[in-house]
């Protein structure tokens, strides 16, 4: 439901704020690939196969895996 939706991103900006963002350096990204590559191919994953709704395929979400994967594939 849309309310309920509305109240989860309520909750979350609140908790985000004061909360400092920071770009890490480039010493900083071995140590975080891992974890980035799984959620690139966690979002196409739920594209591919989604896990609600009407539809199984989900193009916008494995076109923005595809997107964050050529991007990774520049910064590396």
């Amino acid at each position: 439901p849309k309310a309920t939706i509305a109240q989860r991103i309520v909750r979350a900006k609140k908790a985000l704020t004061g909360v400092a963002f920071e770009v890490p350096g480039r010493a900083d990204f071995p140590e975080r690939l891992s974890a980035v590559l799984s959620v690139i191919y966690l979002v196409f994953n739920e594209g591919y196969s989604a896990s609600s709704g009407q539809t199984w395929i989900r193009d916008e979400l494995c076109s923005e895996a595809l997107r964050l994967g050529r991007v990774l594939a520049v910064l590396a």
